[in-house]
């Protein structure tokens, strides 16, 4: 795995760890924090991997366009500019 891949590994254990705090779900959000060994006050209570969620799911299902590139293709490279 390089270096990006950790890297986009763990922005996305912090966006669950945030997720479940802010689902309520605090001890297993510790639990996981702690489990993969992130200091839990980096993971704020945020929705965030949800409304990510919502915009991947309303394209998840959407036939390819002509060009070969789906809308969902086009959503995920706004998060890498």
């Amino acid at each position: 795995m390089d270096r990006s891949e950790i890297k986009d590994r763990e922005y996305l254990y912090k966006l669950i760890i945030g997720q479940l705090f802010y689902d309520g779900y605090r001890q297993v959000a510790a639990n996981l924090a702690e489990e993969i060994g992130m200091v839990q006050e980096h993971a704020a209570p945020s929705d965030k991997l949800f409304r990510l969620f919502s915009i991947a799911k309303q394209f998840s299902d959407e036939p390819e366009k002509e060009n070969g590139e789906s809308s969902l293709f086009k959503v995920c490279s706004l998060f890498y500019l």
